[in-house]
């Protein structure tokens, strides 16, 4: 993997991890479904690395396929489908048919009542065994980095809820500025520990962050054997 290279925004180190983890967790993955297709770098390093894939992509609109997945277009299949409706699952036409699903940024914009449910459906539609990896900018009460940008943040976004109680877990401390926030947040507003919890309940082990660093998280867990 030291020949990557990474286009704005993803670090470079941010793709590592990713590829890491479905490394360890997926012995030679064959199937991949994006749901984040319009950034498709990631499914393109992952074509490239494991020549047996097979990917589907999620398009939000029509036109051809991005320039970065066109020399793998014989083993792309792609569909359009709208995130924030339950429907995209009809329109897909699968279940229980993925080793790997990727999220990304286009998950940022559903609400986020909606984005725990999609969670779910995405338990069904992997393998056992199987891994979901989201790459997304979302607030955290934890000290990821411990750097003072981290801290800038956290203040910025968590200060009331700590300042009232200092010995809370950061864990805890997100899960109240959630509980206490809008009735229907965008979900690129609720804290990424509420995101882990999500995973938990809707069945998902080793559901973590993986990743924190450059106002971004690496985060997502595995359907169980």
């Amino acid at each position: 993997m030291d020949h990557l290279s990474s286009p704005d925004p993803l670090g470079i180190e941010h793709i590592q991890v990713v590829l890491g983890l479905i490394g360890c967790g997926v012995d030679a993955p064959m199937t991949l479904l994006d749901l984040d297709g319009e950034n498709s770098f990631i499914s393109s390093v992952l074509l490239g690395e494991y020549p047996g894939l097979g990917a589907i992509v999620r398009r939000s609109g029509g036109g051809r396929l991005p320039n970065t997945l066109l020399e793998y277009a014989s083993r792309i299949g792609h569909f359009r489908a709208d995130l924030h409706t339950h429907e995209w699952i009809e329109t897909l036409g699968l279940s229980s048919a993925f080793d790997v699903i990727l999220g990304g940024s286009t998950l940022e914009g559903l609400s986020a009542p909606r984005k725990r449910v999609l969670f779910d459906e995405i338990m069904g539609l992997l393998q056992p065994g199987g891994v979901f990896l989201s790459i997304e900018s979302l607030p955290s009460a934890t000290r990821w980095t411990g750097t003072f940008p981290d801290d800038l943040r956290i203040q910025a976004i968590f200060g009331a809820a700590l300042a009232e109680d200092p010995s809370a877990s950061r864990s805890t401390i997100a899960q109240r500025h959630f509980a206490n926030g809008a009735d229907a947040p965008i979900a690129s507003s609720v804290p990424l520990e509420v995101h882990l919890d999500w995973l938990k309940e809707a069945g998902f082990v080793c559901a973590e962050c993986y990743l924190a660093t450059g106002g971004q998280v690496v985060y997502g867990g595995q359907r169980p054997f």
